[in-house]
């Protein structure tokens, strides 16, 4: 899967504030990353998550093809060239049955990495015990593709 290309006049763009922020903020030992999860009844058809991304986020939002790179003194959004969807979204599997406690220890572990990928993780066994509660939801979020704004992706800690 390859994303379209960006149009020829395609000039690198400075970054918002908000974005120079982040960047800025980014640290080895200080991480500006972003995790969620969201916790589904059964496995997803990958191919088409990895379409949705593509169709709703990629080819919509230039941006995520870029790369920010240090031009006359600022710091801009640039073509990134070696830009592919398959490096930086995979899927992973965990052995054995899966429960709440061990996806959290997965996510804490992703934590740690810079960010460069989102990751799919399906279990190769069936889930042990019922689903987690999830903070600010139905205590059952029906699962679907992609998630609606109401649906929460950050474990309830009670």
């Amino acid at each position: 899967m390859t994303s379209q290309a960006l149009p020829d006049d395609f000039a690198p763009m400075p970054l918002t504030v908000q974005d120079q922020l982040w960047l800025d903020m980014d640290r080895p030992n200080n991480l500006m990353v972003i995790d969620s999860l969201i916790w589904l009844a059964q496995s997803p058809d990958w191919d088409a998550i990895r379409a949705t991304i593509q169709e709703r986020m990629v080819d919509r939002y230039p941006v995520f093809r870029c790369r920010p790179e240090h031009i006359r003194g600022r710091t801009h959004w640039a073509r990134d060239p070696q830009f592919r969807l398959s490096r930086h979204v995979r899927k992973a599997g965990l052995r054995g049955p899966v429960d709440e406690e061990r996806v959290r220890e997965y996510v804490s572990g992703e934590r740690s990495k810079p960010f460069a990928s989102a990751t799919c993780v399906t279990p190769s066994a069936p889930r042990a015990g019922p689903p987690p509660r999830w903070a600010n939801s139905p205590p059952a979020p029906s699962p679907r593709w992609p998630p609606s704004p109401a649906t929460r992706s950050v474990p309830s800690t009670s």
